[in-house]
């Protein structure tokens, strides 16, 4: 199947609706140069095992990886910066201009930062690219976000995934809040988009064994406990119980029916 091509940008004064900013015009060509990753044995589990973990910045890691994993990831997850002002995105100019660049004359951006959602923009737009590009036809990227780059995410995803390829959005409760407000909150959003959509399945389906188990738990201790606050905390118990016991089965090395709830929990 013949790799996507990338959507082409909108003239920045041609007709349509389009997205702008202050280097907008050279985030796809500000790439630092690819380094050689170096294996570390002495802190592999499994020297033989093709997983990886890779220590760097993610931007030059994106880069080395290219010329072997081009169009050939299946999905990629990214938790970029909220830009939130407290301290969660560290930002340097330099950098940015020149993606090499060793010094470190970066700053956390703050509230009061005028520019903050430019810089923001110039720190994501290389590196959502670069995620494009790395993904096989069939690839999907999911990225999380609040309230605060929401709206310049979708449409910086819009110009790179393009928007027929925007697969939804997820939106998941992040905290509970008892305290009374105009809108409730407590969530935050996962943009997923494909490379492209029609090589992607009519429906996702899979098995969870977790996923059942918690379900069937849940619907046992239901029969036993009416009040939800005891129903709560007997369901707590038992997925502790759980993992206390899937733990101890696997640092024993005995075979097991046992299976991990980190996939939910």
């Amino acid at each position: 199947m013949k790799p996507q091509q990338a959507p082409n940008s909108i003239a920045i004064d041609g007709p349509g609706l389009y997205l702008h900013w202050d280097g907008h015009k050279t985030y796809k060509t500000r790439m630092p140069a690819p380094r050689v990753l170096n294996p570390l044995p002495s802190l592999s589990s499994d020297p033989d095992s093709e997983n990886l973990v890779i220590e760097g910045d993610n931007l030059q890691t994106m880069v080395s990886l290219r010329s072997q994993y081009r169009n050939a990831v299946d999905v990629a997850y990214l938790d970029p910066p909220y830009n939130s002002g407290k301290n969660d995105f560290w930002y340097s100019d330099r950098r940015v201009d020149d993606p090499d660049d060793a010094s470190n004359d970066g700053q956390y951006i703050t509230e009061e930062d005028g520019g903050r959602h430019t810089k923001w923009l110039n720190f994501m737009g290389p590196r959502l690219y670069l995620t494009w590009d790395l993904l096989a036809n069939h690839g999907v990227c999911f990225v999380s976000i609040n309230d605060i780059e929401l709206f310049r995410l979708g449409l910086l995803m819009d110009e790179i995934f393009g928007e027929h390829n925007r697969v939804g959005v997820i939106v998941w409760k992040q905290a509970t809040d008892n305290n009374p407000t105009r809108i409730a909150v407590g969530h935050e959003y996962i943009l997923c988009y494909a490379k492209d959509k029609e090589s992607l399945p009519a429906t996702w389906k899979g098995h969870s064994d977790a996923k059942q188990w918690m379900l069937e738990k849940y619907a046992e201790l239901k029969k036993e406990h009416h009040a939800l606050k005891n129903l709560e905390g007997e369901f707590k118990k038992a997925i502790t119980e759980h993992v206390k016991k899937y733990a101890a089965a696997v640092e024993s090395g005995e075979p097991t029916d046992l299976f991990t709830l980190a996939e939910v929990v």
